[in-house]
């Protein structure tokens, strides 16, 4: 069995978390943090994130559209996953 509470060098793993400025996203992202996760809050709104980011942690903000590839490939870049609790 998995101890879901304890990943072994969390602190490296960086997850993407898009449509970050949501409240399903910001649950996800507290969890990454409990769990020793780096979590890293995607999405189109800037202010939006940044607020978002300061009830985390602090945690890092990269502003992408989903329809933009260029820009999601900066969201994505250095992310060993990633969580989408984008609308679409």
């Amino acid at each position: 069995m998995v101890n879901q509470d304890h990943v072994p060098h969390a602190k490296t793993k960086r997850v993407g978390v898009y449509g970050a400025a949501g409240h399903t996203a910001k649950l996800v992202a507290a969890e990454l943090l409990r769990r020793g996760l780096t979590p890293v809050l995607g999405g189109r709104d800037a202010a939006r994130l940044a607020a978002a980011s300061r009830e985390l942690q602090d945690a890092e903000i990269r502003v992408a559209h989903v329809e933009r590839p260029d820009e999601m490939k900066l969201f994505l870049n250095g992310c060993d996953a990633v969580v989408n609790c984008g609308a679409v």
